[in-house]
């Protein structure tokens, strides 16, 4: 059961308030110009002109239905600034309630296994404001070689992309500036606020500061490094497929298969590289997710680029289209990998399952289940007068015992992969011997313990697909292999012939072990 001793480690990790981050916020929180709005501008009068425009026009107007699809467009932009804004003044109070003390994180897991620290309003699993504020506990000096992890993560936070390298190398230019900011972060806000994530930069910024001004300094930053694209890196190892793992980071050559994507696809009109390689990014991370064209067509109606902007909801659907067919064409071993996969859960429904439950290599036993909801009797149920003349209902949908076999199929490939990237973070937590925070894939470090968590999570992952191989886990939990079999020795049990092999081969083994830039 070594996911129940993950969850301790993470939970016995102790945090706090880094004070002058916080005394930055609550400054650009008292300057009305600066801060997070509470409001759209004159909301509620734009809101009026669309109700006035929508109340004089016939029900099957066109102008009418245009009108009320702005209007909740306009209404849902006014909840997304409200709960933005509600959720940074949370984190400002949590912040003070906690500052001058140390505290700790409950830990709950998901039916995956993955790992989620209870919502408390200020947790490394929250926004970047929430990030930026906490820090470890206990701090550790820095040495030389440590730098590389610093810079690497002003890189990130500002939002640079390419080889780790090169972001470093980048990073490192930017020092004075750095300085500047640190020393000044009140008057400079301006300009630092044009990172990617705000908060993280400046702590960063104010890190270097310190670390620079003070040979001894003990760093309690919060350094993060990234499992890149980890489910097609899970879907390359589960299909020993080499040509996959290269284009995904598992080796020693980078390769930005988001940027390989964005430039492959055939657009309308100019387009940048880096939008290119947000269009791409925003579809295939829900691909890993098993998501469908509905849902990244609906992703690029979010998505606030200006080639997008000028589509037409026809026009965002068929990109999403054509996006899949280019994942399909430049990485076809995942997408046979899921093929695999939900042909698999389609023999496991005609066999009678109607649920799939296997054990992962942390000891952890995943409920793999989806019904068919049940509705409600409309007619029992209470009507609520909302004022104006409107009514609403009361919706009470119940879970049924019949199993929505297409949900089932459809979210087994993406389900068995976030049950691996758990296990991984399990086994990295319990012999990890220094504090973490992590996120699903990413695991936040001091900076003097990232080289060894590196290190330690290269090992784990080639453990978990060498000596505890997920894929005959997963069999022998659904009734491939005999329950009695020794699980603990691979290489006594029959191999599975469809669909996976049974152990990676010795490339794939090289190219984790020469890995670079799968964690980054």
């Amino acid at each position: 059961m070594q996911w129940v001793n993950a969850i301790h480690a993470l939970e016995s990790v102790d945090y706090r308030v880094n004070l002058d981050v916080l005394k930055v916020v609550e400054a650009i929180e008292k300057d009305k110009s600066r801060r997070l709005p509470d409001s759209l501008e004159d909301f509620e009068k734009r809101v009026k002109t669309f109700d006035d425009l929508i109340d004089s026009l016939d029900k099957e107007d066109l102008k009418r239905i245009k009108a009320d699809s702005e209007r909740k467009e306009l209404v849902n932009e006014q909840k997304a600034i409200r709960s933005r804004r509600s959720a940074f003044t949370r984190a400002i109070r949590r912040a003070n309630e906690r500052k001058g003390s140390t505290f700790y994180h409950r830990v709950f897991a998901d039916y995956r296994g993955r790992l989620y620290l209870h919502n408390s309003g200020l947790s490394y699993q929250g926004n970047d404001l929430q990030r930026g504020l906490i820090e470890f506990a206990q701090g550790r000096q820095v040495a030389e070689a440590d730098w590389k992890f610093i810079w690497l993560h002003l890189a990130n936070s500002w939002g640079m992309k390419g080889a780790w390298e090169e972001r470093v190398k980048t990073a490192k230019q930017m020092k004075s500036k750095v300085l500047g900011f640190a020393a000044d972060p009140i008057n400079t806000y301006d300009q630092w606020s044009e990172a990617a994530d705000k908060w993280q930069f400046i702590r960063t910024c104010l890190e270097i500061r310190d670390l620079l001004g003070n040979p001894d300094y003990q760093s309690k930053l919060i350094v993060e490094q990234d499992q890149s694209t980890s489910c097609l890196q899970h879907m390359g190892l589960l299909m020993d497929n080499v040509d996959l793992l290269k284009q995904v980071n598992v080796g020693p050559d980078y390769s930005d298969i988001y940027q390989t994507i964005g430039d492959a696809l055939e657009l309308k009109s100019a387009v940048s590289k880096e939008h290119r390689r947000k269009i791409a990014k925003s579809a295939l991370v829900p691909y890993g997710y098993g998501s469908s064209v509905l849902k990244i067509a609906s992703a690029y109606d979010e998505l606030d680029l200006p080639y997008l902007n000028q589509c037409s909801p026809q026009e965002r659907f068929t990109l999403a289209q054509q996006v899949l067919e280019k994942i399909g064409e430049i990485l076809p071993a995942a997408e046979d990998y899921k093929i695999q996969m939900a042909k698999r859960g389609a023999e496991l429904l005609k066999q009678g399952h109607t649920e799939f439950v296997w054990n992962t290599p942390s000891g952890f036993e995943v409920h793999h289940r989806k019904q068919k909801p049940v509705s409600d009797n409309k007619t029992i149920r209470p009507i609520f007068y909302l004022g104006g003349g409107q009514t609403a209902r009361l919706q009470a949908i119940e879970p049924s015992k019949f199993p929505d076999t297409d949900r089932l199929k459809r979210g087994l490939p993406a389900n068995f992969i976030h049950s691996i990237d758990s296990a991984v973070l399990h086994h990295v937590l319990i012999a990890a011997d220094c504090p973490l925070a992590v996120v699903h894939d990413a695991y936040g470090s001091r900076v003097a313990d990232a080289s060894k968590i590196t290190e330690l999570f290269y090992n784990k992952l080639l453990n978990v697909y060498d000596s505890l191989n997920p894929r005959l886990l997963f069999e022998s939990s659904i009734g491939e292999i005999e329950e009695s079999a020794d699980l603990s020795n691979t290489e006594k049990l029959s191999a599975v012939p469809y669909p996976f092999k049974n152990n990676i081969s010795d490339h794939s083994r090289s190219l984790i072990k020469n890995s670079q830039h799968s964690l980054t």
